[in-house]
């Protein structure tokens, strides 16, 4: 669906690119909670692209300020 528009943001990471994807799913961790956690779910959704939000200070946004 969406994936080269989520791909180059800084605040998203899409775990599998899915281009053909019937659905684009937007995962808010909680907070102190890892993105990562959430990577290996679309292994048993092939239907779904999901986005996970990346929070300033957070995985490959550390250095930005909060």
């Amino acid at each position: 669906m969406a994936a080269n528009q989520a791909n180059s943001h800084p605040w998203f990471e899409v775990c599998h690119p899915r281009p053909a994807a019937k659905y684009q799913v937007f995962i808010f961790p909680s907070a102190g909670q890892a993105g990562h956690y959430y990577r290996e779910w679309d292994k048993n959704f092939p239907e779904y692209e999901f986005s996970i939000v990346i929070y300033p200070g957070r995985g490959s946004r550390f250095g930005d300020k909060l």
